[in-house]
């Protein structure tokens, strides 16, 4: 965003996700088919083969293809080896005319957007479940007229804090809201006197004190919460490694942050390892909690 000229009409709202939910590109395999000639054994052949021959990995993919004329029937991936076939399931192959078997393209992989889920169709019927939040985030409806503006009012208080240095050098900055939107603290990173000090950490530290203030006053308080449980942070730039490993072991909510075009490091290297836009932090499967970037 340029701090400059931002409106609230011009304000871009983007949730930051993997560039699969972007694509139209499917990646595909190859499975083993059978053409079923008794329509009264559908259900029959559907629940042995279910049983016996699950596709764990393709449980995406309907196991009964009846867009043609002709009733289809995946019997298991190509590289399922016959070996792996017990003597069992041979003989109900056998019993009910399911061989020879047919190779057939189909979706790899479950569909991440409506042209995956379309083109996927095109190959083989789709087990598909829209997840309607993350389409609106990617067509930019999830946040209505009032959402923007508290996000707007709240993204200029951060500009506005940022731009009260007067040298070329601004500090990054960050502010906390709760989940009603009530500003909790507003803060600036202080790394010339320790460089640990990130705007985040500051910020962290600040609720920290708060909380413990509070919980001194009140023993009915409970102190076995997450710091930041469902906070949203507002900051000046992108947050590097630290801070979004920080946020992570503070169990925030969403962290929207200035184009990382527009943000500003310091001497003292103030959060300039971009975590998101080149590390893709947020993308790590094996972090135990994740929060939305937009």
């Amino acid at each position: 965003m340029n701090a400059m000229k931002l409106t609230v009409d011009a304000m871009k709202l983007s949730l930051i996700v993997s560039q699969q939910y972007y694509s139209s590109h499917i990646e595909t395999v190859e499975v083993l088919t059978s053409r079923i000639t008794d329509k009264t054994l559908i259900s029959y052949i559907v629940n042995f083969l279910s049983k016996e021959i699950p596709l764990k990995s393709l449980s995406h993919l309907k196991r009964i293809n009846s867009k043609d004329k002709s009733i289809e029937v995946i019997i298991c991936a190509k590289d399922y080896r016959n070996s792996e076939l017990s003597e069992k399931v041979n003989h109900f192959l056998k019993q009910n005319h399911l061989l020879p078997f047919n190779t057939r393209v189909v979706p790899k992989n479950n569909p991440k957007n409506r042209n995956q889920y379309e083109k996927s169709c095109q190959l083989w019927p789709i087990n598909y479940h829209p997840n309607k939040y993350l389409e609106k985030c990617l067509n930019s409806t999830v946040f209505d007229l009032i959402s923007r503006k508290i996000i707007f009012e709240l993204i200029s208080k951060v500009i506005e804090f940022r731009d009260k240095e007067d040298n070329d050098r601004k500090s990054m900055v960050t502010l906390v809201t709760d989940s009603s939107h009530n500003i909790l603290t507003i803060c600036k990173s202080d790394v010339l006197k320790n460089p640990l000090k990130h705007s985040v950490i500051v910020a962290i530290d600040t609720i920290a004190d708060k909380q413990c203030n509070e919980r001194q006053k009140d023993d009915n308080i409970k102190s076995d919460s997450y710091l930041c449980n469902g906070y949203d942070f507002y900051m000046s730039g992108e947050p590097c490694i630290m801070c979004c490993m920080a946020l992570v072991h503070s169990r925030i909510s969403r962290l929207f942050f200035i184009d990382s075009n527009d943000s500003h490091c310091n001497d003292l290297f103030d959060c300039c390892d971009k975590a998101i836009s080149l590390h893709e932090f947020h993308l790590l499967p094996k972090l135990n909690h994740h929060f939305e970037i937009i």
